[in-house]
């Protein structure tokens, strides 16, 4: 796994409710496929904290749809 900081190419999917983006963040390096997307490599900008969770997939479609659904 590569550095955990925020500007290591992972997406922001959940964060602190203060709003500060770097007070508790949870990232996480999305990949697109052809029919699935990806959720893998979760993490944060302190390593000492560990997530294991994932990967997560998801039908590419239906991701799609929910992101236009939410926008």
């Amino acid at each position: 796994m590569e550095s955990n900081n925020w500007q290591a190419g992972r997406a922001i999917v959940l964060g602190c409710t203060c709003g500060v983006i770097e007070c508790w963040i949870i990232q996480v390096r999305i990949t697109l496929n052809e029919s699935s997307v990806e959720w893998a490599d979760f993490g944060q900008f302190n390593p000492d904290w560990q997530y294991n969770l994932g990967p997560f997939k998801f039908d590419r479609k239906q991701y799609v749809s929910e992101l236009y659904r939410h926008s």
